[in-house]
């Protein structure tokens, strides 16, 4: 299976790509796979391609059972060569015969971008995936990702994209040196409120805007950073200011539910594995800074959800 790279100059050239694609490389019965991110775009790119003349029908988790039965076996039978679809509605899609797959807006992560692809190219016949890539930050993130699967598996990738990946990865050398220099000049002081929407609240609010962004794997991973004069320590404070959203679900107390968040990372703990305890690793994450940092001393400083209304006061 041969995987392509398509940057673009931004998101709105999208469509005109697309189009181009099947204007001139897919035949009228050609069984092709569109991914796209929400259900809105869905229906909107499979209305698109109708207009030109391409059937097309979208699928996603708004529409009925019965339409996506039926949506799933016309695409089969050939009448409906091109399905636009969600990850969501994509989870075990099994279809023989796929030619290529479009990834219109990227995976939200790797893993997904692999299981996107393998819809084609199954079973010793050849297949192609088309992905639309720009120079945004997340998707300059994401792209990291698939040019590592493309450069495993011996894939060329275009020069400007591997430009693009090498000087992100730059820049991430280069904050990472800069944040071991400010751990070991500043005191760190973690925040941390319920709700990610609040953090970065609580963020703006206090560094005036002037705040770095690490992400995670979802936006309850993100920490803002940024350095401030801190009235507690009496000295400016590196800041770091990030969200539990709910990770005490899926964790057993020693001594009974800990309702009072303050004393979430003093209390003693018994944590359940399980699929749906994925949340976890923020807590374990939190409980790495606080308790086995030892270059410089570290603060916890907890923000209930109520002080959302406080701070925009």
């Amino acid at each position: 299976m041969t995987q392509h790279l398509v940057l673009l100059r931004s998101g709105e050239d999208k469509d005109q790509e697309l189009m181009n694609l099947f204007q001139s490389k897919f035949g009228r019965r050609d069984l092709v796979l569109v991914f796209v991110a929400r259900k809105n775009t869905c229906d909107f790119v499979a209305n698109m391609l109708n207009r030109i003349g391409v059937r097309a029908s979208p699928m996603h988790s708004d529409r009925t059972q019965d339409y996506r039965e039926k949506t799933l076996a016309s695409f089969k039978d050939g009448s409906t060569p091109v399905m636009v679809a969600t990850d969501v509605a994509s989870r075990g899609l099994d279809v023989k015969g796929v030619s290529a797959v479009i990834n219109y807006d990227l995976a939200n992560n790797t893993e997904d971008y692999v299981h996107r692809i393998g819809r084609t190219g199954r079973a010793g016949m050849k297949g192609e995936s088309f992905t639309f890539i720009t120079r945004s930050g997340e998707d300059t993130w994401k792209t990291m990702g698939i040019v590592e699967v493309m450069q495993k598996t011996g894939q060329f990738v275009p020069p400007e994209i591997q430009q693009m990946v090498d000087s992100h990865l730059a820049r991430q050398a280069s904050n990472r040196e800069r944040r071991m220099a400010e751990d070991e000049q500043f005191t760190k002081v973690l925040m941390v409120a319920e709700k990610p929407s609040v953090a970065k609240l609580l963020a703006e609010h206090l560094s005036g805007g002037r705040m770095r962004t690490r992400r995670g794997q979802s936006r309850a991973n993100q920490i803002f950073e940024f350095i401030k004069y801190f009235g507690p320590a009496q000295q400016k404070c590196k800041l770091m200011v990030t969200s539990v959203v709910g990770h005490v679900y899926g964790l057993n107390f020693e001594d009974g539910r800990v309702r009072d968040l303050s004393q979430l990372f003093q209390a003693k703990t018994a944590k359940v594995v399980e699929d749906t305890t994925k949340k976890l690793r923020i807590v374990e994450h939190l409980q790495v800074i606080i308790f086995h940092n030892n270059t410089s001393l570290t603060s916890l400083v907890l923000f209930p959800l109520k002080l959302k209304s406080e701070i925009s006061n």
